[in-house]
């Protein structure tokens, strides 16, 4: 067995590579490098015969054919009839023989030879011994003009690959030489059964092909024998060499992640490529999409969106392909985040429900006061005015943000009065206040429970609840006129000069903008200045005033202004407008100028996120309607609530024992009064604070008593009759009688 190398050298493979391309290609290449010469070279030839230089040295064997040719003059001492031609030939150090045939044309009748250097005549088809590269002259000589074409193949010296390398996606050629066709076998020697001669192309031929497959081994040796071709030549008649095939994986790259992407305002991207299978060094390599160069290594930071291409090639390069990885990179924008609704104000304690979109997962800050902290929907109840920032991520790992500032709007400060203690039958105002609109419960004993202080009568103790509604804060811009002409639209035109219908002016005085309007001051002159002056135009509907606000879904609003008229004639008529809808029933001003009054009306927002809320004119009389619009205001209501209790004390129910008492002159009674509610004090008609008095009238008389519980007083009374004492006179029929005698004595009594 000849040495088996891991690595072989360049020479090495290009034989192998030239070992393995066609024949014909081979012939065309000697052909190309064939020299004609029309007349003799050598001297062994006269000068008419054809000449041709062959060079046959790049490979120890080969073929070289040449073109079609007439033979012509004598060579080597032949004469007429033969006809010559000769070639000089330059062999390989391998080649140890050489063959001659006729390749086309008639070949001539009989016996035909073929010398060396004018040497022994050789029959042709019939190999002979060669020494050394040369050049050698070869001369063929027979009667006849036939034209022929010729070939001429050098004879290897027996020899076989060198170990090679291969992998299913780079199969590789061994070759054998210097054997005769049909005598050449190859047999896995390494498996012992013959398993791997499946990876070989032919098994008979003298370049096979070997294509390993996944799960190989890391080697196979193969054993090639045959009969030599020219064993005379050589001194072996039978050859037997083993090669060794080196088995490797094939070169896979990867890139990860692939593809790739970033986000707007991120550096860029790592991409990371790995490999596997490959022989010897790996190389990596990263180019761009117009395949410059960008870096070697198996990373690379990626800052712009594209494409690239990982290369990744190994000892083999050049040889077996490597593989390339087309990695596309995306730069994604942020997500755009929305919340809705965009803004919020709300009463103090009322939730307000945040919808978030544009992202697939969110994740909100502040947490305080906010449930659920992650989702798109979330329900914040903030204590004070707060801004929730939520934070968006999308499909790509692209963050966005956006944030919504609600505002919390204080409750008004409603309070129901103090408690109250009344006795029954009686009745008490309650002293509500804080609030705009007011609202008692429960009613039935209310005289009206719409006002601050309605009169409760209740038969029993009633714990009375007072919700009370009040504007928050205001949310439109510039409603008291203090900027200037700005935040808000019109269909009016805007002039110093109110001269003309339709036209209107920021000032601080109506008489500054047309001389027949009044000198009024702002409606809050401390410390506001301006406000807006209408010369109206007879068109209705037509907007006066009109500003785009943010409201928060299901909330309560009122909208108001003040008014006032600056010339007396046919005063305002205006109506608040909400999203193109009339609200409410039209309001006049008054025909005094100068007196401000401010109107309202009440807005659920329903549904809606935001409102074009508006003042239009009413008022189709042409002359007049000069009117003034001063601190406009557009608030949530806002409610709290507060209670009071109104305590109803019974009156108490007195009573006197004996009911019916009767003296006689000069006696006395004891009167006792009593109470159905205890602690119950008395005081009787005499004075006297005791429960029981004694009396002794000389006359009958009636005695009261009044007794008080809880403030609450009942009374009784009763009549002492007094009877007279009677008075007796005796008259006696004598005054003096004898012993043994008798008078008569008569009694009588002043009471019949």
């Amino acid at each position: 067995m000849k040495n088996i190398y891991t690595i072989f050298s360049l020479q090495n493979r290009l034989k192998q590579m030239l070992a393995r391309l066609p024949i014909v290609f081979l012939l065309f290449a000697v052909f190309a490098t064939t020299t004609f010469e029309a007349r003799a070279q050598s001297g062994l030839c006269d000068p008419a015969t054809p000449f041709f230089v062959v060079d046959l040295s790049a490979s120890p064997g080969g073929t070289w054919v040449s073109p079609s040719v007439i033979r012509n003059d004598n060579c080597c001492g032949t004469s007429s009839p033969d006809r010559c031609i000769e070639f000089e030939i330059t062999l390989n150090a391998s080649t140890v023989a050489i063959n001659f045939n006729i390749a086309s044309g008639a070949v001539p009748p009989g016996s035909m030879f073929y010398q060396i250097n004018c040497g022994p005549p050789v029959a042709v088809g019939t190999p002979i011994c060669i020494s050394g590269p040369g050049p050698h002259t070869l001369t063929f000589c027979k009667p006849g003009n036939n034209t022929n074409t010729y070939s001429i193949t050098a004879i290897p010296e027996p020899d076989a690959s060198p170990p090679v390398i291969a992998s299913n996606t780079c199969p590789t050629g061994i070759w054998v030489q210097g054997l005769v066709a049909g005598t050449i076998t190859w047999s896995d020697i390494t498996s012992g059964t013959g398993l791997y001669n499946s990876y070989l192309s032919c098994t008979n031929c003298s370049n096979p092909i070997v294509t390993p497959v996944p799960g190989h081994p890391a080697f196979v040796d193969y054993q090639v024998c045959g009969t030599v071709d020219a064993g005379a030549c050589s001194g072996d008649l039978f050859f037997c060499d083993t090669v060794r095939v080196n088995m490797f994986d094939p070169l896979v790259a990867s890139v990860n992640p692939n593809p790739a992407s970033f986000c707007e305002g991120d550096a860029g991207v790592q991409l990371t490529g790995s490999s596997t299978g490959g022989f010897g060094t790996i190389n990596y390599t990263w180019f761009n999409s117009s395949w410059t160069q960008l870096g070697a290594g198996a990373n690379y930071f990626a800052t712009a969106a594209g494409t690239y291409y990982f290369v990744v090639t190994d000892d083999m390069n050049g040889t077996c392909p490597g593989d390339t990885v087309v990695v596309v990179v995306t730069e994604h924008s942020s997500p755009l985040i929305t919340i809705d609704p965009g803004t919020a104000g709300v009463c103090d304690g009322t939730p307000v429900t945040l919808t978030a979109s544009g992202a697939n997962t969110y994740v909100w800050s502040p947490i305080t006061n906010l449930s659920p902290t992650t989702g798109s929907v979330v329900v914040a109840t903030p204590s004070t005015t707060t801004t929730y920032t939520v934070t968006g991520t999308d499909v790509f790992g692209c963050t966005g943000t956006q944030s919504v500032l609600i505002t919390i709007f204080p409750l008004p400060p409603v309070d129901a009065g103090p408690d109250q203690e009344i006795c029954l039958g009686e009745s008490a105002q309650l002293q509500g206040s804080g609030a705009w609109i007011y609202n008692w419960t429960p009613t039935a004993t209310l005289n009206n429970p719409d006002i601050a202080n309605p009169i409760a009568t209740p038969l029993v103790t009633t714990t009375y609840y007072l919700t009370g509604l009040a504007p928050g804060n205001n949310v439109i811009f510039n409603g008291d006129f203090e900027a200037g002409n700005v935040g808000f639209t019109t269909d009016y035109f805007y002039s110093s000069n109110l001269m003309p219908e339709g036209y209107y002016y920021i000032t601080n005085n109506p008489n500054n903008t047309h001389p027949n309007f009044a000198n009024c001051q702002d409606h809050t002159p401390a410390p506001g200045t301006q406000m807006m002056v209408v010369n109206g135009a007879p068109v209705p509907n037509q907007d006066v005033w009109c500003q785009n606000v943010a409201v928060s879904p299901n909330t309560m609003y009122a909208f108001s202004t003040w008014v006032t008229s600056v010339h007396p004639t046919n005063p305002a008529v205006l109506q608040f407008s909400i999203n193109s809808v009339l609200l409410g029933a039209p309001f006049t001003a008054t025909t005094t100028t100068c007196d401000w009054n401010q109107f309202y009306e009440v807005w659920n927002s329903g549904a809606s996120t935001t409102a074009q809320i508006c003042i239009v004119n009413q008022n189709v009389i042409r002359s007049g309607n000069d009117f003034a619009l001063d601190d406009i205001s557009f608030a949530p209501i806002c409610s709290n609530i507060d209670s009071v209790t109104v305590v109803v004390n019974p009156n108490p129910n007195i009573s006197i024992t004996p009911a019916n008492p009767a003296i006689c002159q000069g006696e006395s009674a004891t009167l006792t009064a009593s109470s159905d509610v205890p602690g119950t004090t008395f005081l009787w008609s005499n004075g006297a604070t005791t429960a029981s008095i004694v009396v002794n009238p000389a006359s009958t008389t009636t005695y009261s008593v009044t007794g008080t519980a809880n403030g609450c007083t009942g009374s009784a009374s009763v009549n002492v009759t007094v009877y007279p004492n009677p008075v007796l006179s005796l008259i006696s029929s004598a005054t003096a009688i004898c012993n043994g005698g008798s008078a008569s004595i008569t009694v009588s009594s002043s009471i019949p």
